[in-house]
Order: structure tokens, then sequence, then C-alpha cells
């Protein structure tokens, strides 16, 4: 049985070397300062950690950072969104050697959303290089931000950013569970939005 716990300050090193070795993604101390982070671990093991995710409400997003301030500002205004009515959902990794099941990847990604939504801002952002992650986490936050490449700490990569209301995000997650609970395939893109990677029958292994 998979169950969680939100991280104190004294396990942030330890957080930052799980994610370094499970996700290749870089994080220091004071990102985490305000943001929750919590961990994920099997009821018969609470000191091994399987995975963990990070919700954040303050600037600098790490998703926003891989734009250039022009085009950050500019999206911003496009999409009529202010970083101060931001939540993201970020540093999402598991460790590698865990394959574990769909039940307990949608107890996963359930929490994110829960943990984002009790932020209370209006809006919650997430993003991803993986187009099979980006497909399935889309089934929820359901509006494309950006698509293109994106500066990973000096390195260029294709990614997607995608973000919901607060209120569209619930309304889509509940929409997902109906679809899981009758076996339903996701509905593709409406006509006229912005195209979007193909979305899967279940969310990756990841």
């Amino acid at each position: 049985m998979l169950k969680s716990k939100l991280l104190q300050p004294d396990a942030y090193d330890r957080f930052i070397k799980f994610n370094r070795d499970n996700s290749g993604a870089y994080v220091d101390r004071a990102y985490l300062t305000n943001a929750l982070i919590r961990v994920f671990f099997h009821a018969n093991d609470p000191e091994h950690w399987v995975a963990s995710y990070v919700v954040n409400t303050e600037a600098p997003f790490r998703y926003l950072s891989v734009l250039t301030v022009a085009k950050r500002t500019d999206l911003l205004r496009q999409h009529g969104i202010a970083e101060a009515n931001l939540a993201e959902i970020t540093l999402l990794s598991r460790d590698r050697r865990m394959n574990w099941t769909p039940g307990e990847r949608e107890f996963y990604y359930s929490m994110s959303l829960w943990d984002a939504l009790r932020t209370g801002r209006q809006y919650i952002l997430g993003g991803t290089v993986e187009e099979k992650l980006a497909g399935a986490q889309m089934e929820v936050l359901d509006h494309l931000f950006y698509e293109g490449e994106l500066d990973f700490f000096g390195k260029s990569k294709y990614g997607w950013l995608y973000y919901a209301s607060w209120f569209g995000a619930l309304w889509n997650a509940l929409g997902r569970v109906v679809r899981l609970v009758l076996n339903q395939k996701a509905q593709p893109a409406t006509a006229g939005s912005k195209p979007r990677p193909t979305t899967p029958d279940s969310i990756p292994n990841n």
C-alpha cells in the first residue's frame, strides 16, 4: 500500500539527492523553502521513498524559468494569468527501480492535484519534456501554455507547458475518474483548440 507524507526542512538534503538520482533535475534549498514537498513510500517500508513531487506558489516558478523573460511576460499576458495566481506541480520523480501499480500511480497524481488545489491559487501549471506524460497530464491541465524549445539550465529541450483553472482542473480530474471507472479513453481535443500530444490509455509508468 502506497502512503505519503509532507516533508520537513531537515529532510531537504535527502530530497534533493533523491530527486537528482531519479529524475536528474537540479533544485536548490532556496526554492524548497516556501514549497510543499510530498514523498511517497510503502506502508511496510516507510524509510524507503519511492516517489515525490513539489507544489510551489512562489516566484521564481520552475516552469516559467525555462522561458526567456520576454516570452514569459508575453505568454502570461496572452493567457490572462498573473504569477501571484499560480501554483505549479513540479519535480515529479519516481524510484526507477519501482514498477508501481495503476492504482498507486493514480494515487500519486491525484495527491499532486489535491495539494495544488489546496493552495487556493486560481491556476495550476504543469510541464514536461516527455510527450506521453504531456498527453496524460493534459487530460487535467488542458490548456496549452507553450510548446517548443525550453532552456533547461543551458540545455535546450523540446517540451510542453500547460495549465488549467482551479475549477477546470477539478472538473477534468473528476471526468478522468469517471472514464477510468467506465474504462473509456480520453476524448480528443475539441475543434479549434491547439494540438496536443496524444493521450495514452493510462498515465505512463513514470
